[in-house]
């Protein structure tokens, strides 16, 4: 859910206006491609969950073949990228019915999204919703390069309009679900627990390092630096001026400039997703056990950090909690969200416009990514 909640950001970004017409080709109107419990799906609202399907079965191909590589050893990743989409699989069943059934379950969550927002007397600011559809018209005056990238495809603005007021109604829906007094609601300690498990605070300090600095001197002095941080008993600041008496006066600025007991804290999630943080200093974080011991990171002779680790619900960094509560709780839930939509949806009736069907195939939407990469290869080509 997390990498299709990504897919679904990319696409949103860039729409355009897409009128889709009956097509005299495929016998009949082809402006809709399903009716779900009496609502039909615009052409273009399927082909953009057609898009975001499709990118989501690419991800679990890509896991998959890893997984197997993995267990075999073998170089089964490089074999499954010259394999045709329509003849790989995902999780047992052929990717071209997984990528249907995909579509078909994203176009039913959209329905009823809808229909429970409505049902529940949810409601949004008209001011939101206009700056919905402002968002979308400029993202469609400014982005003539990638107007045309989705053209190809058959999403337009109006498709981009429709996704992107229904993200607004899920929204709502999902704090309604599992926000206080909701169906699903999730307690604090509960959404607290799970911030403790998956994040990690640090006090994180870049040890400046110049191409004068005598590397020789800055190793002795730091390990001093690390040793008085860690064992001085009248804590970070008597630290610092034990520190910098042990250092010679025109040397001091070099290795405590910008050190202080508030110095930069960061959030480093398990997965590093945090690109700014590098990996040896976000694994050192998650090694460390308990709070507050200082140790010293060398990823290269020009970039040294002092990290320490600090508790995430200490009432010190309670504003992080506060800042990120809402975006934790879609994290901790949003697998759960998709569930309780899919079951809610499960009894819907569905029809399918086979006409449609056949006009946006699978097989037309490769033809549409293949002239897409090419235009872009063209354009792009150095």
């Amino acid at each position: 859910m997390k990498v299709l909640l990504k897919y679904l950001a990319l696409l949103l970004a860039f729409m355009m206006i897409f009128t889709v017409c009956s097509c005299t080709l495929y016998g009949g109107d082809t402006t809709w491609v399903y009716e779900i419990d009496g609502e039909k799906i615009p052409a273009g609202v399927y082909l953009y969950y057609q898009q975001v399907a499709y990118g989501l079965a690419e991800q679990k191909i890509a896991e998959e073949t890893a997984a197997a590589s993995s267990q075999d050893g073998s170089e089964s990743s490089a074999a499954s990228s010259s394999v045709p989409f329509a003849d790989k699989t995902i999780e047992g069943i052929p990717s071209a019915e997984w990528l249907q059934n995909e579509v078909l379950n994203l176009c039913k969550r959209y329905v009823t999204v809808q229909k429970e927002f409505t049902a529940l007397g949810l409601s949004v600011s008209e001011a939101e919703l206009k700056n919905t559809r402002d968002t979308a018209a400029k993202n469609y005056e400014t982005n003539e390069a990638q107007i045309k990238v989705y053209s190809t495809f058959g999403i337009g603005l109006e498709s981009f309009k429709n996704v992107s007021l229904s993200d607004v109604y899920s929204t709502t829906l999902f704090s309604k679900y599992f926000g206080a007094g909701g169906e699903y609601e999730v307690p604090e300690d509960e959404l607290k627990a799970y911030y403790a498990e998956n994040y990690a605070a640090a006090v994180i300090y870049t040890v400046p390092v110049s191409e004068d600095t005598d590397l020789k001197i800055l190793d002795v002095n730091l390990d001093k630096l690390i040793d008085n941080l860690n064992s001085t008993p009248d804590g970070f600041s008597a630290a610092i001026m034990e520190f910098e008496s042990t250092v010679p006066e025109e040397l001091r600025s070099d290795y405590t400039s910008g050190l202080s007991e508030d110095t930069f804290t960061a959030l480093i999630d398990k997965s590093n997703s945090n690109s700014s943080v590098p990996a040896l200093v976000s694994n050192a974080v998650w090694e460390t056990e308990g709070y507050g011991k200082y140790v010293r990171i060398n990823v290269s002779d020009t970039q040294i950090y002092i990290v320490a680790r600090r508790d995430v619900l200490a009432d010190s960094l309670s504003v992080y909690f506060a800042i990120y509560g809402s975006s934790l709780l879609y994290e901790f839930k949003s697998e759960d969200y998709a569930a309780a939509l899919d079951e809610k949806g499960a009894g819907l009736s569905v029809t399918e416009n086979s006409k449609a069907l056949r006009r946006y195939s699978l097989g037309q939407m490769e033809k549409n990514i293949a002239a897409v990469n090419s235009a872009y290869a063209a354009n792009y080509a150095y």
